[in-house]
């Protein structure tokens, strides 16, 4: 399946990188203590670098509390089929809460510009917003 994964979605991100699209946005899980993680963000990375790409990070943080809200929201469950199992939901975002670190910390990745949120009390169209202001999108 990973492998399958990768191939699907690297096809993806070449054929987007290949077109005259203005850009995409795709979120991914990061677990900053994988070095695998990073080597397959830089994978990404270079895709869109091959062909003169801005490439903006930006990571979103929220308390768990408020991302155990979101994950039982009626739009987020209508986009994911794989959410409406809230129970095992759940028990999927707590056990990544506690196996992996998914907040980078300061000055961790020098060569890569990351841009943190606390989103945890900002809408979705104001994050878009600060997004948009901090790389002149």
């Amino acid at each position: 399946f990973e492998r399958l994964d990768k191939e699907i979605r690297f096809a993806i991100f070449k054929e987007i990188a290949d077109s005259q699209l203005e850009g995409v946005i795709f979120t991914i899980v990061w677990d900053y203590d994988f070095r695998e993680d990073e080597e397959y963000i830089d994978e990404i990375i270079e895709i869109f670098k091959e062909k003169a790409s801005q490439v903006c990070l930006v990571e979103l943080q929220a308390s768990l509390e408020e991302r155990l809200k979101r994950n039982k929201l009626e739009d987020r469950l209508i986009q994911k089929p794989s959410k409406r199992d809230l129970d095992m939901s759940e028990k999927s975002l707590l056990y990544f809460e506690n196996k992996y670190r998914m907040e980078s910390k300061e000055s961790e990745f020098p060569n890569k510009q990351i841009y943190k949120i606390d989103n945890t009390n900002k809408s979705a169209k104001k994050v878009a917003e600060m997004i948009k202001s901090k790389f002149n999108l």
